[in-house]
C-alpha cells in the first residue's frame, strides 16, 4: 500500500534507489520506464553483517545528493518501522548537512493487526526471518510473534531466507501441528491483503511465488 504523497514523489523523481524490486510498487516505477536502481545486492555479499549493510545503503543515498543534489529512496511498508536504514541515513545526512525529507508509508504490522484482528497491547515480538541464526533467546514463544518479509530475504552468511529453511528453524521451538499464517498483500491496483491459516509443518509447501512479499504470524506458545 503507497500514500498519496509517497505517489506523488516517484512520480516526480527520474532516478530512484529501492528495496525489493520484486514489490509491485517497484515493478509499476519500471513499467513508467523510471531509472530504477536496486540495492539489494548489498545484501548478498558473503559474509556481510546487517550493520554493515545499512552503512553502504547510507552511503550510497548520501553521495548520490551530494552529486546529483538529489537522491531518492523507495523502502517497502513504513520507513520508520522495522527499517535500520533509515536511521543511518538520518545521522549520516545529518553529518554532511543534507536535508532529509521521511515520507511516511502504510508499515506492514498495521495490516497484520488490522487483518487478524490482532490487539499489540497484549504483548507481541517481531522479528527478522534470520531469526535462527545465531543466539535462539531473542524468540521468545510465549508471546505471539510476526517473522517479517520473508521469501527474499538474504542472511549475513548469503543463505536466502525461504519457506523451506524458515519452517526449519522454527520446528527448533514450535511443534508441527503449531497453527501459523501467512499474511500477503496482491499487487496494484487493489492491494488486498490475504491470509492463509496452516500447521507449520505445511508452511513450506502452502508458500507460493505470489506470496513473495509476506509475512508471518504465529501464536504464543508455551511447551
Amino acid at each position: 500500500m503507497i500514500t498519496q504523497e509517497a505517489m506523488l514523489i516517484l512520480q516526480e523523481s527520474k532516478k530512484i534507489f529501492v528495496r525489493m524490486p520484486v514489490h509491485p510498487v517497484v515493478q509499476w516505477l519500471y513499467q513508467q520506464n523510471k531509472d530504477v536502481r536496486s540495492l539489494d545486492f548489498i545484501y548478498r555479499i558473503r559474509g556481510i553483517a546487517y550493520d554493515r549493510v545499512y552503512s553502504i545503503l547510507a552511503k550510497t543515498l548520501v553521495q548520490e545528493a551530494q552529486i546529483h543534489g538529489k537522491a531518492v529512496l523507495a523502502l517497502p511498508g513504513n520507513p520508520l518501522v522495522f527499517e535500520q536504514t533509515t536511521e543511518k541515513l538520518r545521522n549520516l545526512a545529518s553529518l554532511h548537512d543534507i536535508p532529509l525529507r521521511i515520507i511516511l508509508g502504510i508499515s506492514f504490522v498495521d495490516l497484520i493487526y488490522s487483518q487478524l484482528s490482532i490487539d499489540p497491547s497484549q504483548g507481541i515480538q517481531i522479528l527478522p526471518p534470520s531469526l535462527g541464526l545465531g543466539n535462539s533467546s531473542s524468540l521468545n514463544t510465549k508471546l505471539a510473534t510476526i517473522v517479517a518479509q520473508f521469501g527474499q530475504t538474504f542472511s549475513p552468511t548469503g543463505e536466502e531466507i525461504n519457506a523451506s529453511n524458515l519452517t526449519s528453524r522454527l520446528k527448533r521451538w514450535y511443534p508441527e501441528s503449531h497453527q501459523v499464517t501467512i499474511i500477503w498483500t496482491d499487487g496494484m491496483p487493489n492491494y488486498k491483503t490475504r491470509d492463509l491459516s496452516v500447521y507449520l509443518s505445511d508452511l513450506d509447501r502452502a508458500y507460493k511465488p505470489e506470496m513473495v512479499f509476506s509475512s508471518l504470524y504465529l501464536p504464543p506458545y508455551s511447551p
